[in-house]
């Protein structure tokens, strides 16, 4: 478990992403989000226009999300911004309305609280 995925009062057991990048961590980073093989980075030449043709990377052991003391700091850098925010398109919901992203407003909670010293 990370620290941002447990506080004081509330922990978290799940965390919904939707879209976003993949990066790599350095070895002091805590990942938060690690994709499996069964993830694929799509690599289109211009952004949202997707064909079968579009190059695909593997994204296996990359990360969505990760966090980490830095000098006197802290730093939380996560690539998928559609998790911490509450949309809709037509009649569907996505982000943290979403029925599947139900932690998903905790999970940010805690990571205020580690940012901020709350959590230590």
């Amino acid at each position: 478990m990370s620290r941002l995925t447990i506080s004081r009062t509330t922990s978290t057991s799940s965390l919904q992403s939707f879209t976003g990048q993949a990066f790599q961590v350095p070895q002091t980073a805590r990942p938060v989000v690690i994709l499996s093989d069964e993830y694929q980075l799509l690599m289109p030449q211009t952004a949202w226009q997707f064909t079968k043709n579009t190059p695909t990377l593997p994204a296996a052991n990359l990360v969505q999300g990760a966090y980490m003391s830095y000098g006197q700091g802290r730093v939380v850098v996560l690539g998928e911004a559609a998790m911490f925010t509450a949309q809709r398109e037509g009649k569907g919901k996505f982000g943290m309305n979403s029925l599947s992203a139900s932690q998903n407003a905790q999970f940010l909670l805690n990571t205020i609280h580690w940012l901020d010293n709350v959590i230590k």
